[in-house]
């Protein structure tokens, strides 16, 4: 009975364990439907190509973009362009998190990117990468922009930090890109794949136990039941023991 309780127990706890990480994964795939619209092919498509090697599972990957995207569109950037210039970014988050020896990962670097196009680019700083609101003022002047305000300023300004940014890490990119970056690359790889093999596993599973929500609920409280049933047995057989 014991051994029984335990093995039921086991299986409550496992399928609410994917009942919990299936509505995190309709959670993420909503909002990356919701913020690509007719572009979410593609993002799907890149990421999965590339998110194994930047370490993350496609859905993390396609999560990661979309939170960028998503502080983009309402700058005024059309759907397109807001998931061109997130890609862009995805595809150096995993440049630079090798560039800082693996001590940064490419979903903690695509954070940074998303604060940077906000404006707050404090955090560039431990990628190796500066940025001063004299520079972007700069920028603004040159191209003739420093007139503008509101959200036309603001999508400035991201357009210009990005481009900041590319252009202070052409040494990452060039190794990422040259093969030098391949050992982290293979590296990230193996890390993602049981990631993506248990976000598989609960792709397959979540629609089924939905179902079976009721009775997994019936058979967490019959093992509760149980286990308070065998409470004075245990307690007598303690004793018994002293």
């Amino acid at each position: 009975p014991a051994g029984a309780a335990a093995a039921g127990g086991a299986i409550v706890a496992f399928g609410a364990h994917i009942l919990d990480a299936g509505q995190s994964l309709d959670a993420m795939d909503q909002k990356a439907k919701t913020v690509f619209g007719g572009t979410l092919g593609d993002v799907k498509k890149w990421s999965e190509e590339n998110a194994g090697a930047l370490g993350l599972t496609t859905t993390e990957a396609t999560s990661a973009t979309a939170a960028i995207a998503d502080l983009l569109k309402p700058m005024g950037f059309t759907t397109e362009a807001a998931t061109d210039m997130s890609l862009n970014l995805m595809d150096l988050s995993g440049a630079l998190s090798a560039w800082s020896g693996g001590t940064k990962s490419a979903a903690e670097v695509s954070q940074t990117f998303t604060k940077a196009m906000l404006g707050e680019r404090d955090e560039l700083k431990g990628l190796g990468i500066s940025i001063t609101e004299a520079e972007v003022s700069a920028r603004l002047l040159e191209k003739g922009q420093n007139k503008l305000t509101g959200a036309a300023l603001a999508q400035a300004k991201a357009m210009i930090t990005q481009q900041l940014i590319m252009e202070k890490s052409t040494d990452a990119q060039k190794a990422w890109a040259d093969g030098s970056m391949d050992g982290q690359k293979q590296g990230n790889k193996m890390q993602a794949s049981l990631a993506q093999l248990e976000e598989t596993i609960t792709r397959e599973l979540y629609p089924a136990l939905l179902k079976l929500t009721p009775a997994i609920a019936d058979a967490a409280k019959s093992a509760g039941n149980m286990a308070d049933g065998m409470g004075p047995a245990v307690s007598a057989l303690s004793k018994a023991s002293e």
